[in-house]
């Protein structure tokens, strides 16, 4: 062998260089490589398993996420059509929200010849959506000042406590009966609410409950006359601007009335003392209005606007082919 530093030949078992003095290296031949150890086999197909088992995992974590988020962006934000939320361009109609949703309503309404209409609407939240705002809406005009053509004048809104009461009129004007909120309330309720549109806002949401709201309205509607009576088409809630009523209860005084149709016309309709009152349930979106024939004498005492008419009780009875009118004297 030779020196690995200086060259010098050597013994083959030399530990040390006779001329340099460098030690010398030598390999460990009796040593043989140790063994390659096999991996140890599972039964049947272990690792597979677990290697599948890792997979589930992952893929039901990734589930999990993903839901997450769904339930964050959609539920949280409200996309509901009735119901308005902190995020929303909402719902949304009016009454509060959709049957999906969480909100369902009861509805009573009061209305008298002179045009007064109270109504009572009991919101009832059965889940937290963040929801902000429950409300109602017209078709015609909404205002806070007589207009000189039909129109529905806002009188006043009672509201439950912690809450904002809140109109916006036809002409997007909004404005506050009870009290206001702070700027960033003020704002929300601008950008969310819709013209002809009043109800009530909680910044942080309504929990699940009723919350009963009573407001008070004075239609001016067109008054259709003729020598022989006269004729009111008063529409209280319209298409795809409610959700489904629970419960649906409309009061007319019953002076004066020589018949009426209710819509829609599987409402149960009877006289009871002075009032008749239809009460039923309503569908997701479907119109609620009544048509009375009114005595000529009433003309006088009316609030809105009067249309000379022929033929007023025969073009009425024409509009409802298959729906017989209540009669209060039949």
């Amino acid at each position: 062998m030779f020196c690995k530093k200086c060259g010098n030949n050597l013994p083959d078992n030399a530990k040390f260089c006779n001329k340099c003095g460098a030690p010398q290296v030598h390999p460990d031949i009796s040593t043989t490589p140790p063994e390659k150890k096999e991996p140890e086999k599972l039964e049947s197909g272990t690792s597979n398993t677990r290697k599948y088992i890792v997979i589930g995992i992952v893929g039901i974590i990734a589930v999990i996420i993903i839901a997450a988020v769904f339930f964050y962006v959609i539920l949280g934000a409200g996309f509901f059509v009735t119901q308005k939320s902190q995020e929303n361009s909402d719902i949304t109609y009016g009454g509060a929200s959709t049957p999906t949703s969480t909100v369902y309503d009861d509805y009573v309404a009061s209305y008298s010849w002179d045009g007064k209409l109270e109504e009572k609407i009991f919101y009832r939240v059965t889940l937290v959506d963040k929801l902000t705002m429950l409300y109602r809406n017209f078709i015609d005009p909404l205002v806070t000042k007589s207009i000189p053509y039909p129109h529905i004048e806002f009188i006043s809104i009672n509201a439950p406590e912690g809450t904002i009461a809140y109109i916006k009129d036809n002409m997007g004007t909004v404005s506050f009966p009870n009290r206001m909120g702070d700027t960033n309330d003020i704002t929300r309720i601008k950008s969310l609410s819709q013209k002809n549109e009043v109800g009530i806002y909680r910044a942080g949401g309504f929990e699940p409950g009723v919350y009963p709201v009573i407001y008070d309205f004075r239609f001016y509607p067109l008054i259709e006359y003729d020598q022989s009576a006269v004729h009111l088409n008063i529409q209280l809630l319209h298409q795809n601007a409610h959700p489904t009523y629970e419960r649906v209860k409309i009061l007319v005084p019953e002076k004066s009335v020589k018949e009426i149709y209710f819509s829609p016309s599987h409402l149960i309709v009877e006289k009871n003392n002075d009032s008749i009152i239809a009460t039923g349930q309503l569908a997701e979106n479907e119109n609620l209005n009544f048509e009375v024939i009114l005595e000529k004498d009433t003309l006088k005492t009316l609030s809105g606007f009067p249309n000379y008419t022929e033929n007023i009780i025969s073009r009425t009875e024409t509009a409802y082919p298959n729906q017989n009118p209540f009669i209060p004297f039949a």
